[in-house]
């Protein structure tokens, strides 16, 4: 399970535009480093390119 949300990275993101440095947001909003510095990339999470490929009806 996460420890942190989604509202959590994008605090995370407004810190670091603020001049905050990568190392203190990760320790601050206690998330992992490679994934607020796949964010700051622009990297999709895995769900959204297999999001198409999903069945969510019964048939």
């Amino acid at each position: 399970m996460l420890s942190y949300t989604e509202n959590d990275i994008i605090n995370a993101l407004k810190a670091i535009a603020n001049g905050q440095s990568i190392k203190k947001a990760v320790f601050e909003h206690s998330m992992p480093r490679l994934t607020l510095q796949c964010r700051i990339k622009g990297v999709q999470t895995q769900d959204i390119p297999f999001s198409d490929l999903q069945r969510l009806s019964l048939t």
